[in-house]
């Protein structure tokens, strides 16, 4: 068994992710990447990353890819630190612990990522938003969808007012959107985590 797996395996008896095989949970981790289109050297944040799903598995692919992989449970936070040590990625992959609605007024984070990716960590709205603040000018937010399509889900007029531009869907299956920020984000976004889970923009 790979470390990678024994990674996965791991994770899913802390329940840190689910219980699929996880072999689906490395194919669904791969076709991000067929939506983000993204470049070797670049610097992409996982967005809630649990147990290291899609992050871990992409910077398993894309080898010199940096990643940081973003969670607000001390407990996740500790397992990835773990996770990355085992698998060797000290170098290019990080585990922050923090609400991202903070990280994202911080220097160190505010527009740093040429992309980021995020498969479970809230509704559209609520992504849309505390992506926008850490995402560089032209960078992409990669966003696992449902299987079923919603086209309400997205709303372009409401995304130009967070700095996105242009919306691309991807089939798949899996599907997945991505948003590109051709404009600048408004310096408030995001909000606090409050406003932003109580009162989404749309």
């Amino acid at each position: 068994m790979s470390k990678l797996v024994e990674v996965l395996t791991r994770a899913q008896a802390l329940g840190f992710i689910g219980l699929e095989p996880i072999d689906q949970y490395m194919k669904h981790s791969k076709a991000h990447l067929d939506a983000a289109c993204l470049s070797p050297t670049e610097l992409w944040c996982d967005l809630g990353s649990g147990g290291g799903i899609p992050g871990l598995i992409v910077a398993s692919i894309v080898p010199e890819l940096e990643m940081v992989l973003i969670d607000r449970g001390e407990k996740r936070v500790s397992f990835l630190e773990s996770a990355i040590e085992t698998l060797g990625y000290q170098n290019r992959v990080k585990a922050v612990l923090g609400d991202v609605t903070e990280l994202a007024h911080l220097q160190k984070f505010r527009e740093k990522f040429d992309g980021i990716f995020s498969r479970s960590f809230g509704t559209p709205a609520i992504v849309a938003e505390c992506s926008a603040g850490l995402l560089k000018r032209n960078g992409k937010l990669v966003v696992s969808e449902p299987p079923i399509e919603a086209s309400d889900r997205w709303p372009l007029e409401s995304l130009l007012e967070l700095g996105f531009s242009e919306i691309d869907y991807f089939e798949g299956p899996p599907r997945f959107v991505s948003l590109l920020l051709g404009n600048e984000c408004p310096a408030f976004i995001p909000r606090t985590w409050k406003k932003v889970s109580k009162t989404p923009l749309y």
